[in-house]
């Protein structure tokens, strides 16, 4: 299973998700237009669209607090 269907998983799941670098960091850098944990989604298009922008990710990150429940 890939990285991306493990998050689509979490996502249909009403998790909203977003890559992770190895070093549990956001995946998309700020320079490159990353938002870290503001970047999360649930859309499964929007799931794909943003787990394409890092193939790099090794980590789904999920937030915690109010966005998680």
């Amino acid at each position: 299973m890939t990285l991306t269907e493990i998050a689509l998983r979490l996502a249909a799941q009403g998790w909203p998700v977003f890559p992770c670098g190895q070093n549990k960091r956001p995946a998309i850098s700020r320079a490159d237009g990353g938002r870290g944990f503001h970047d999360a989604v649930t859309d499964p298009d929007a799931v794909r669209a943003l787990f394409a922008r890092a193939p790099h990710a090794r980590l789904v990150g999920v937030p915690t607090g109010e966005a998680s429940g």
